[in-house]
């Protein structure tokens, strides 16, 4: 702590005085944007350091920033976690890995979904016909509330992962939608194209586009 200060900034007394070692897990804000209006958000008691924000507030967010330069490519893990601070700065979040170990499942057959055009205007993926398909504890309920015990990851293409659980009560899609979108993009995704969804281990998947012509 006391070679990097120029970063942290914490004075040096209260290092040496172990006041704050128990504080050691760093957090990296990259590629910050300010909003240009305020958005309202419900910031829900105990929630501290960062606020998980509904559906409202997202899309509202989204809409200001979506214009700017390869925003949706630029951060598809912040935007599938829909993760925003607290202040009206746009942030993006450096997840401490887990230690778990997934409980193993088997690899199963593919699963093919057809892409309709709202689903490509809307940066979703229906699962209707395969939420079966996937472990228990990762189906959830319709909102964040209610999310899942655990998410599982998706390898889509695109410059990292995501991890999502699945709304399997009412809209049975990937609760993680803006990577939906930075995935159609890429790929020129067109209404009857196909995505497939492949298991290639415990709780991770393959996200790839079949083109219909």
């Amino acid at each position: 702590m006391l070679r990097s200060f120029e970063k942290h900034r914490i004075p040096r007394d209260l290092i040496t005085s172990g006041e704050v070692s128990k504080w050691n897990t760093p957090w990296l804000l990259a590629d910050v944007r300010r909003l240009t209006k305020s958005v309202f958000c419900g910031h829900k008691r105990g929630a501290v350091t960062w606020v998980a924000l509904d559906e409202d507030a997202t899309d509202a967010i989204t809409e200001q920033l979506g214009d700017v330069a390869d925003f949706r490519e630029s951060a598809p893990t912040l935007l599938a976690r829909q993760e925003f601070s607290a202040n009206s700065a746009f942030v993006t979040r450096v997840e401490k890995p887990s230690i778990r170990r997934p409980t193993d499942h088997s690899r199963g057959d593919a699963m093919r979904v057809q892409i309709t055009e709202g689903n490509l205007r809307n940066n979703h993926l229906y699962l209707r016909d395969h939420v079966h398909k996937f472990p228990d504890d990762v189906i959830g309920g319709s909102n964040k509330a209610r999310a899942a015990k655990r998410d599982i990851i998706l390898d889509w293409g695109g410059p990292e992962p995501v991890r999502t659980d699945i709304d399997g009560e009412d809209k049975k899609f990937f609760r993680a939608r803006a990577w939906v979108g930075a995935f159609y993009k890429l790929n020129d995704a067109q209404p009857g194209d196909f995505v497939i969804i492949e298991q290639t281990g415990a709780y991770r998947y393959k996200v790839t586009l079949q083109k219909t012509a």
